[in-house]
């Protein structure tokens, strides 16, 4: 039979192993394409490195592998699962039988994996699931698994399809029951592996597993599973192996932070996907939902999702903020700052340039701060900034590496046009080094010194030239760079001082800001927002994003600095939460409601996920794959998503994206029109996806809105309906009033046909 595993990760290679030694066809759908080179001619996969891959088994980065297979394994991770089932939907066949291998639930939605695959691929699906090991399935360790169906025939096919001598499938008719019991152990693990890093003992962690159950049961049987489900593999069995293993992620995990080690970090180090934090967070709001104790599962989505410290600002950064009157004083300039930071006497654009050089005295600050703790070395001379691409030897194979690196180089060097941004996306595709990956491989500013040796004799050869590449290889791996270019360093010397006479010399204080400030006028007084914006709408709902600008809100305060400087995060957020909501729903008043602010500027990107339960909609992704983007955005779905230095912008951003099927291209709403604008003066609404790409760090995609009408135009009903975005909205048409015209003369007048 042919049989698609659709996940490469450690558990999705394990069960495509052992569908493929029991006799099946095998291919196996990754997302990291760019490892099917490597899998292929290694027979490794770096996600399960102990395990050989038959020579037979086939890989493949097409979801059109699928086609044909009368078994579709579906083991992509919980968070990314909606996705990756709308990619894949389209090429499963009629006949072929559905099997979910995820353990989790969807944040937001609270949904079971399986009811997430049924909905995006409408097949009956089959879970697979119970106490196993990636490893130990991929060595042929025994293994009790259980294929959950009400469908007893499709649990029969499954069970028939992985049994082995090794591998001993189970049938049940509860896979609510089984699904829950598989993703809920997730938690009590995590919590777990905290008491091992706090060094509690053995009757802790017995008393922990033994409560955990309880709650696990109590979860699921009011939401309708059988108690005895959780007495069997997928509850007690995969508890007590989740719990006790050092295979367990979600215990290596949660041994981590137990140690005094952030959440971030923690899983980080794990290096693969922690289900157990995506099921806390999940759980806690089905808890809640359902009306059930849980307060094993409580206190850990405390501990994983506790507000962050970083939000508030230290001493020291206060410290400095506090002292930028004095500054001014002591040049003469009284409380000239104060007014500009407030916006009361600038005008607008001026003030965007004035909080620039703060930021720049800012900057100037940290800098200081850092030399002074011993963190950083004072720069003298000249910088390089540059992109690399690392490339790290399997099994101490050097050779090889060098090779590969070599033709990566090679295959960059033959395209029609070598410039910044395609080799950044060539170190996205393909560099090891997970600190510059996202952001194209990118290291800006650097002193000679503060690389390896070998790297430093080629970054700082005074021959060196902008757009140059070469491999290097030190002892961290292989190198491919590309050499951006060399910079003086900046003189150090009171620049803050410097910054601040330079903004009262530039800036004339007769302008009354606050008078054109969005919600007060000279003659009128209050103004709202949508007034404003929109004088002439006819409409309550909101049919298009509104552009909010950060340079209209000076006043409002994100963390450190004003929302003008780095609130481009929380002002694209009440861009589209008003557009998704139908309510004015403004910057400031979501600064307030969420802060999320980062350390030391701009804006935590938890704040997407965080908001949207709340705000009444649904993040599907949180990952970075533009291969589904315009599939998702071709169904509908709205995006947003973060970017890294590039063609918006010399730091990170915010953007709202939409697709422009008619020549594939995109549009954007951009919180900062003035940053890509200085960079790009002659740019138009039709980017390319190229644009987006070498810097995308992060990606969201949402459900389309729906948006709530008053009352059908037709019969009256005023219970309030509910119609996709652009379907007969002005005229308020209900479904049934829309059924009974469709077969009428005053159906085709009314459309317009």
């Amino acid at each position: 039979m042919k049989v698609s595993v659709v996940g490469s990760g450690a558990w999705g290679t394990a069960l495509a192993i052992r569908l493929h030694k029991n006799g099946h066809d095998v291919t196996m759908w990754t997302f990291e394409t760019n490892l099917i080179e490597e899998m292929e001619t290694t027979r490794r996969n770096p996600r399960l490195p102990g395990a050989v891959l038959p020579e037979g088994l086939k890989i493949s980065g097409d979801y059109a592998c699928v086609r044909g297979s009368g078994l579709v394994v579906i083991a992509s991770p919980s968070f990314p699962m909606r996705s990756v089932c709308r990619g894949v939907a389209p090429y499963i066949d009629e006949s072929a039988v559905v099997v979910s291998v995820t353990k989790g639930i969807e944040d937001g939605t609270c949904k079971r994996m399986s009811e997430i695959v049924a909905e995006e691929t409408g097949k009956k699906v089959v879970v697979l699931c119970g106490p196993s090991h990636a490893e130990e399935v991929s060595l042929d360790i025994p293994t009790g698994l259980l294929a959950a169906c009400e469908d007893q025939a499709l649990a029969e096919f499954v069970q028939d399809a992985f049994m082995a001598e090794q591998l001993r499938v189970y049938t049940s008719a509860d896979p609510k029951g089984a699904e829950l019991g598989a993703a809920l152990k997730n938690v009590i693990a995590l919590c777990a592996g905290i008491c091992d890093g706090l060094g509690f003992g053995d009757n802790t962690k017995a008393m922990l597993m033994t409560r955990g159950l309880t709650e696990m049961a109590r979860l699921g049987v009011a939401m309708g599973a059988s108690k005895d489900t959780f007495t069997g593999l997928t509850g007690v069995g995969d508890l007590i192996v989740t719990c006790t293993s050092m295979h367990s992620r979600n215990r290596r995990a949660g041994i981590l932070i137990g140690q005094g080690k952030d959440v971030q970090t923690a899983m980080k180090e794990v290096g693969a996907v922690v289900e157990g934090y995506y099921a806390a967070k999940s759980a806690w709001q089905l808890a809640q939902k359902m009306g059930v104790e849980m307060p094993i599962t409580e206190a850990a989505y405390k501990v994983l999702y506790g507000k962050d410290p970083g939000y508030k600002l230290n001493d020291l950064n206060k410290a400095f903020i506090d002292s930028i009157p004095d500054m001014l004083t002591e040049l003469g300039g009284a409380d000239a700052l104060a007014k500009a930071l407030g916006g009361s006497t600038v005008a607008g654009y001026d003030l965007q340039t004035v909080a620039e050089l703060v930021n720049e005295a800012y900057a100037y600050f940290i800098w200081a701060r850092k030399q002074a703790m011993g963190e950083e070395e004072a720069v003298e001379g000249s910088t390089v900034t540059f992109h690399h691409v690392l490339l790290i030897p399997e099994e101490g194979d050097w050779e090889a590496c060098e090779a590969k690196a070599k033709t990566l180089l090679d295959e960059y060097l033959k395209q029609k046009k070598v410039d910044e941004p395609r080799f950044a996306v060539v170190a996205n595709q393909n560099s090891r080094d997970e600190g510059s990956r996202l952001n194209g491989g990118l290291y800006e500013y650097v002193a000679q010194g503060q690389m390896n040796e070998a790297l430093d004799a080629w970054l700082f050869d005074a021959a060196r030239t902008p757009g140059e590449t070469g491999i290097v290889r030190s002892d961290l791996g292989v190198h491919i760079l590309y050499f951006r270019g060399r910079e003086e360093a900046p003189d150090r010397s009171d620049l803050s001082g410097r910054v601040m006479k330079k903004a009262l010399e530039r800036f004339p204080l007769d302008v009354n800001y606050g008078a054109i400030y969005l919600e007060k006028t000279p003659d009128e007084g209050a103004v709202t927002i949508k007034e404003l914006l929109y004088p002439d709408i006819a409409h309550e709902y909101i049919t298009d994003y509104p552009l909010y600008l950060q340079q209209d809100f000076p006043e409002t305060m994100y963390g450190n600095f004003p929302l003008i400087t780095y609130g481009c995060g929380i002002t694209t957020l009440a861009m589209f939460a008003s557009y998704m909501t139908d309510e004015w729903l403004t910057p400031p008043e979501l600064a307030g409601r969420y802060g999320h602010y980062c350390f030391y500027n701009g804006t935590d990107a938890t704040l997407i996920t965080d908001s949207a339960p709340e705000l009444g909609y649904f993040v599907h992704n949180r990952f970075f794959d533009w291969r589904i983007a315009p599939a998702d955005m071709d169904a509908g779905y709205e995006a947003m998503c973060l970017q890294h230095r590039g063609y918006f912008t010399r730091g990170g951003h915010y953007l709202i994206l939409r697709y422009q099927y008619e020549d594939d291209t995109l549009s954007i709403r951009d919180s900062n029109i003035y940053n890509y604008g200085k960079l790009h003066p002659h740019a138009d609404d039709h980017f390319k996806w190229t644009h987006v790409t070498p810097a995308g760090a992060m990606y969201w995609t949402f459900e389309p809105k729906i948006t709530r009408i008053p009352a059908c135009w037709r019969c009256g009903d005023e219970t309030g309906l509910a119609a996709p975005e652009g379907l007969l909205l002005s005229d308020y048409t209900c479904s049934k009033c829309l059924d009974a015209m469709a077969r009428t003369e005053d159906f085709l007048n009314y459309t317009g046909y």
